[in-house]
């Protein structure tokens, strides 16, 4: 096995066994809730969150035994993965973009209606924490632009 393949098999284990330490915790605590009759409500979130750390937990493990082999290096999956996770960040750009400068028109149209207050505060910080995070991106797509043109 490649060295390669020897870390991220490593990598998928330890993410395995942090899922299902978190499973654990999360069945113990719907364990304390159930025999403390707490609200159904706490009982239910908590279910959701076993669930779903079992749902990882497996998908951790799977993914870790299937490091290394021959449907592992298959070139097209590669390919398919690198083409989903450009058209991901692509998407990601504009919904940051949109989001962002959205809240930010509608946190203006209501200091003028309403004045300035605290939803109108928090509004405008969360659109410009979301039009920072879109010039982070944009950022870091022209340091690794011109990273890959000096490359060549």
């Amino acid at each position: 096995m490649k060295k390669n393949n020897q870390k991220r098999k490593l990598m998928y284990y330890l993410e395995t066994f942090f899922f299902l330490l978190c499973s654990v915790l999360s069945l113990y605590e719907l364990g304390r809730d159930f025999l403390y009759k707490v609200e159904w409500i706490k009982l239910l979130k908590d279910s959701v969150w076993l669930v779903l750390a079992i749902i990882v937990t497996i998908g951790s493990f799977l993914r870790a035994k299937d490091v290394g082999t021959s449907e592992d290096d298959d070139e097209r999956d590669r390919y398919l993965t690198m083409k989903v996770d450009q058209q991901a960040y692509r998407i990601t750009k504009v919904l940051l973009f949109v989001i962002g400068f959205g809240l930010f028109a509608w946190g203006m149209i209501l200091s003028k209606s309403v004045g300035y207050n605290e939803q109108v505060m928090v509004i405008v910080i969360i659109s410009a924490v979301l039009v920072g995070l879109w010039n982070l991106l944009l950022l870091i797509e022209l340091i690794l632009g011109l990273y890959n043109y000096l490359r060549k």
